[in-house]
C-alpha cells in the first residue's frame, strides 16, 4: 500500500470534490430550485429528512431557510418567511415511532399528521435505499406532496419514487454529502438573494 502523505491526500480529495461538483446535472439542479421557490411563494410547507450525516445536512438546510432568508435585522422589513421543519429534530417523537412502530415510520407517520397537498420534502440521503426515507417517499406521493431527493451512488430505489431528485455520482458517503452540503447552501443563498431582493 502507497504511504499516506497529507499533501497529496488534500490535493486528490478536493480534486475529486471539484470534479464532482462538474458533473451535477444543472437542469435538474434548477428545476428542483424553481420547484422550492414555487412552495415558499404558495406559503406552503417544506418538510426535510435524512439520516445520520444526511439529517445534519438537512438540520442545514432548515436553519438557513429559516434564518439566512431574512438577513440582518428582519424584525424591521417585510420579508418572506420560509414555513420549514426538518423531521429528524424532534427526538422524543422520532424515538417514539421508532421504538413503537419501527424505524422505517420515523419520517412517514409525522408526515402525515402534518402534510398537506401542495407541500414539498426534500429526503436527503446517500444510498437511496433507507427504509425510512423510501416510506416517506411513498407517503408523501400518497398525500400529493411533492418529493425531492437528494441522492448519492447510483440514486437507490428513491429514484424511483421521488418526483424529482439530483444524484451525485459518487460510491463514497464523504464526497457525496459534500456535493449534498454544496447544492443545499445553493438553494438557500438562491432563495435568500432571490426573496431579499424583492422584499416580498
Amino acid at each position: 500500500m502507497d504511504e499516506i502523505i497529507p499533501q497529496k491526500y488534500i490535493d486528490d480529495y478536493l480534486a475529486k470534490d471539484v470534479a464532482l461538483i462538474n458533473k451535477l446535472d444543472r437542469p435538474k439542479l434548477e428545476t428542483i430550485i424553481n420547484l422550492i421557490e414555487a412552495t415558499v411563494r404558495s406559503k406552503k410547507t417544506i418538510y426535510v429528512a435524512g439520516n445520520g450525516g444526511s439529517a445534519a445536512t438537512g438540520a442545514h438546510l432548515v436553519e438557513d431557510l429559516q434564518k439566512l432568508n431574512l438577513g440582518k435585522h428582519p424584525q424591521s422589513k417585510k420579508m418572506s418567511r420560509v414555513k420549514v421543519i426538518n423531521l429528524t429534530d424532534n427526538i422524543p417523537l422520532l424515538t417514539a415511532w421508532a421504538n413503537d412502530e419501527g424505524f422505517q415510520y420515523v419520517f412517514s407517520e409525522p408526515l402525515k399528521n402534518m402534510g398537506d397537498q401542495g407541500d414539498l420534502i426534500i429526503l436527503i440521503t446517500g444510498s437511496g435505499n433507507s427504509a425510512n426515507i423510501l416510506e416517506a417517499a411513498r407517503v408523501a406521493r400518497e398525500l400529493k406532496i411533492v418529493s425531492v431527493g437528494l441522492l448519492g451512488f447510483d440514486g437507490g430505489q428513491a429514484r424511483e419514487l421521488v418526483d424529482e431528485f439530483i444524484i451525485v455520482p459518487d460510491n463514497s458517503y464523504a464526497y457525496v454529502e459534500d456535493l449534498h452540503m454544496i447544492i443545499i447552501h445553493l438553494i438557500a443563498n438562491y432563495l435568500s438573494d432571490k426573496l431579499m431582493s424583492e422584499r416580498l
